[in-house]
């Protein structure tokens, strides 16, 4: 069965992708380049954002804004999030990934909007 996620790239491109539930990790893991995932539950949305857990180490990490904005959301301006992110719906109760309702990508898009103006209002003011 396919569900939907977001891909969200270090370059700012932003899709709404589906994904075979049986192949979740496999999706996943491809979806941010590979390496060790990581699953951040972003409490204020109720939703996963996967990402490279050796991000931060490589060369030249390129902040991702839209991973970033979503991690404000959730838990202030206490980190940044770098490479590819890919956002599911959480997971059931035996632990398997799911996928975002139509609702979800409404709600995540709304609130890295919402983030990514404010900052953006901000530094102007500067």
């Amino acid at each position: 069965m396919k569900k939907h996620a977001i891909l969200a790239t270090a370059n700012n491109d932003l899709d709404v992708v589906d994904f075979d539930e049986s192949k979740s990790y496999e999706t996943i893991k491809e979806a941010i380049g590979g390496g060790t995932i990581q699953c951040i539950t972003l409490r204020s949305l109720g939703v996963d954002m996967w990402i490279d857990d050796n991000g931060k180490l490589i060369d030249d990490p390129q902040i991702n804004a839209f991973g970033s904005a979503l991690w404000v959301d959730s838990y202030g301006m206490t980190d940044l999030i770098v490479g590819d992110i890919i956002i599911t719906g959480g997971a059931d109760d035996g632990g398997k990934t799911l996928g975002l309702t139509d609702e979800q990508v409404v709600s995540v898009l709304k609130a890295a909007s919402d983030v990514m103006r404010l900052a953006t209002i901000g530094s102007r003011e500067m």
